[in-house]
């Protein structure tokens, strides 16, 4: 059988340790065990704790798990959004983002750059009300990056919005520094080698207290799936609902992975 290679935004190729894992998940039986145990809060807490040391995240920023990256869309403009957000599109996967927002009732603006073409940070203006700043750093349509540089000089210029970035194709090669933005996210399927199905939150205490003002307010955050919701939770390692639990015990095992090379290498192979 001749091995195929697709060049196409994904899913990517599978890691090459994931095959063991799929093993040794099978004879742990990760698949059936309940998301309540003490075994799956092990599992939990030995993925963001291998996330925290191979991105470096700083212990204010709190580690989610959700269905996609898609759904933390969703979840950034209801939690965080009372009016306005702002989106840098360029491409098919920036657009649709900044199109969530709309949908949701909020006033949406955007920079809009041809697809295959990026922006220069001197040239964006920003209306001094936004609330959310909402960046692609590679924007999966295209691969057209915004180097971690032009991000920060980004966040200098609005301090006060909340900066999130879409970095779905990239992690973990960006090195970010965290205290320049408030919120990344990303989904297994790319660089992280693993099946499909697992959306990952990073969100720090900034994010959190928006989030509290607006349900303060009585604006309508969500369902099971609210900041405050999947908060309660995590603080346990666990999950409102019954999650993914055989793609966060891959992840886990591939950060370890990771880990065990270093990220300094990892980046420097990219």
């Amino acid at each position: 059988m001749v091995k195929k290679t697709f060049f196409t935004v994904g899913p990517s190729e599978l890691y090459p340790t994931v095959p063991a894992h799929v093993q040794t998940a099978l004879e742990q039986k990760i698949g059936v065990i309940s998301h309540r145990s003490k075994q799956f809060q092990e599992l939990y807490k030995h993925t963001t704790d291998g996330l925290r040391t191979l991105l470096n995240i700083p212990d204010n920023y709190q580690i989610f798990f959700l269905s996609s990256a898609t759904e933390i869309w969703e979840r950034i403009i209801q939690n965080c959004v009372e009016h306005t957000s702002f989106h840098c599109v360029n491409g098919s996967f920036s657009k649709r983002f900044y199109e969530f927002s709309g949908e949701l009732g909020k006033k949406a603006f955007k920079a809009e750059a041809a697809f295959g073409k990026g922006f220069y940070p001197e040239n964006i203006e920003i209306p001094s009300e936004t609330e959310a700043i909402c960046l692609t750093q590679n924007e999966t349509s295209s691969g057209v990056s915004m180097p971690v540089a032009d991000i920060n000089k980004i966040r200098e210029k609005n301090k006060e919005a909340l900066l999130f970035v879409d970095a779905v194709s990239s992690l973990p090669y960006p090195e970010f520094d965290f205290s320049k933005i408030d919120s990344t996210f990303f989904s297994v399927q790319k660089c992280f080698g693993l099946p499909a199905g697992l959306g990952v939150w990073i969100l720090n205490d900034r994010v959190i207290e928006k989030a509290k003002q607006l349900e303060a307010k009585k604006v309508l955050t969500g369902t099971y799936h609210t900041i405050s919701s999947i908060l309660s939770k995590a603080k346990d390692n666990q999950t409102p609902e019954t999650p993914n639990v055989w793609n966060i015990f891959l992840l886990g095992k591939v950060i370890e992975d990771m880990n065990k090379k270093g990220i300094a290498t990892i980046r420097k192979r990219n």
